[in-house]
């Protein structure tokens, strides 16, 4: 009886690190995911505020104020 207890105890402590690791695993694979995917999104936003700096130059704030067109309602502050 004895012995059978020490089995029993020894399967489910394996399985209890069995499933420790797993979850580990698991949690390494979401965050890489998600490091993937805000990486993606970071080079997307530049290719795109890289595009409307091509297409659109006197939308995005240069050096030179006179460039940048101001709204009608702002003007007059």
């Amino acid at each position: 009886m004895n012995q059978s207890r020490k089995k029993e105890t020894k399967r489910k402590k394996k399985e209890r690190r069995r499933k420790k690791k797993e979850t580990k695993r698991k949690k390494k694979e979401t965050k890489r995911k998600k490091k993937e995917t805000k990486r993606k999104k970071k080079e997307t936003k530049k290719k795109e505020r890289q595009t409307n700096k091509d297409l659109k130059p006197h939308l995005m704030i240069g050096w030179n104020f006179s460039e940048v067109l101001v709204p009608v309602h702002l003007k007059n502050i």
